[in-house]
């Protein structure tokens, strides 16, 4: 028996894939993020040449997209300012992560900030408020201030820890206390329809994208308005600095991300196109971190076990896994290497129901453990154990033959499962590799 054991383990060996997204295809150090409102979208570029990489979420879930931002933990939080959803994704892989502000009624965010203290200052537009979530959680703590006509996308804490927060329809900039939410001045003057805020590099004076007179404007640090960067931007809304000192802004009618020089405020080619983006709100400039690859390792453990009642019961010198082996024509069952896992049991606790428990030793490095699992579809055991009913003490063990899996908290592995004549069974266990560290 152990010779054929030994002839049916060669049929497996660790296969290894590495998955390769559009993200780890760039070359450049930084991504360009385009808040599409009308689109329902964030438009995302290479930052370096503006070639277009992907939209961010193909699930509809950004209904009017408005700030995007990078959180404490590293994430992308995103303002989905007509479905009032606060949403956050991987920034490293883009893929979507939760609704951080699930549980909170927020009538159309646009503007998104994280405080010195690492929570979130939450812009609600039709409410002319600022409200407080937690950082972590996303729990709400509370209304931060009020009476805001139209708190735009583009509020930001200045190098103070003060808030600054554009009033689209107050055509002003409203200063609060970081703390204490309390107003503690407005800016005035050159501010028709502001949308968004940008400090800029190196010093406390920033800029402010007017949409009403198609301006960006600059003010020093007290608020003092200094000069006009340029008058000629036709509705500018999206406003934000690259890594190495570029101003680029977008506009809302043309929606193609643009550069302008802060000195002279000429302004360049488009970086972005050529079909613009319907609806463009916002920018955002986010490092490009390459993501771990996804462990992929498809990780076979065969084996033949002994039956006690219900239970298929694997020793550990009869349950291993292969390496070493490869596909095709150069295969060498002699570069082949078995190495033990440990023990495992499964046990037949209903018709299509089952328990698994395990403990690996050695280098097979899984730990100990187990889960419930649940049949994959029906076979002939299965439906001859409907028929009879399942007894502790009748049902035959030929119920354990077929498929079987963990559900879908377990996705992507799963058993095989064949009872013999003999009174053992065979078992494959098709999982992953071990994780890394």
């Amino acid at each position: 028996m152990k010779s054929k054991f030994i002839l049916f383990v060669l049929a497996y060996s660790l296969l290894v894939t590495t998955k390769l997204t559009a993200l780890e295809l760039t070359a450049c150090d930084q991504l360009m993020l385009i808040s599409a409102y009308t689109s329902n979208n964030v438009y995302v570029f290479n930052a370096c040449d503006g070639e277009f990489i992907q939209v961010l979420d193909t699930e509809g879930r950004i209904s009017g997209a408005q700030a995007t931002r990078i959180g404490p933990d590293g994430q992308l939080y995103i303002a989905s300012e007509i479905n009032g959803k606060i949403l956050r994704y991987d920034s490293k892989t883009l893929t979507f992560i939760d609704e951080f502000s699930a549980g909170v009624s927020i009538n159309e965010p646009t503007g998104l900030a994280f405080g010195p203290d690492g929570d979130l200052y939450v812009a609600s537009f039709a409410d002319d408020k600022i409200i407080k979530l937690d950082g972590t959680t996303g729990q709400y703590l509370g209304d931060f201030a009020s009476g805001i006509d139209g708190p735009d996308a583009g509020m930001v804490f200045g190098p103070a820890g003060k808030l600054y927060v554009p009033s689209f329809f107050g055509n002003r900039i409203h200063v609060l206390d970081g703390e204490s939410g309390v107003l503690v001045h407005t800016i005035t003057g050159q501010l028709r329809n502001p949308r968004v805020v940008t400090f800029e590099p190196g010093n406390g004076s920033f800029v402010v994208s007017v949409s009403g007179s198609g301006s960006i404007s600059r003010y020093s640090g007290a608020g003092v308005f200094e000069n006009f960067v340029t008058q000629s931007f036709n509705s500018v809304s999206g406003l934000a600095y690259r890594k190495d000192g570029a101003l680029f802004a977008i506009s809302d009618t043309n929606g193609r991300a643009r550069p302008v020089d802060p000195a002279s405020g000429e302004i360049g080619d488009f970086l972005t196109g050529p079909e613009g983006i319907l609806g463009a709100t916002f920018i955002t400039f986010m490092d490009f971190v390459s993501a771990e690859p996804v462990n992929t390792n498809q990780f076979w453990v065969v084996g033949v076990g002994n039956i006690t009642g219900l239970t298929i019961s694997v020793d550990a010198d009869a349950f291993v896994f292969a390496n070493g082996g490869v596909f095709g024509d150069a295969f060498d069952p002699t570069s082949v290497d078995l190495s033990p896992f440990g023990t495992l049991e499964i046990t037949l606790i209903a018709c299509s129901q089952a328990t698994l428990t395990y403990n690996s030793i050695g280098n097979a490095g899984m730990g100990s453990g187990g889960y419930d699992l649940e049949k994959i579809g029906g076979n002939v055991s299965l439906a001859q154990c409907l028929e009879q009913g399942y007894d502790e003490n009748g049902t035959s063990i030929n119920a354990l033959t077929g498929a079987w899996f963990g559900g879908p908290d377990r996705n992507g592995e799963g058993f095989f499962v064949d009872v013999l004549e003999n009174g053992t069974a065979i078992v494959a266990w098709f999982t992953f590799g071990a994780a890394n560290g």
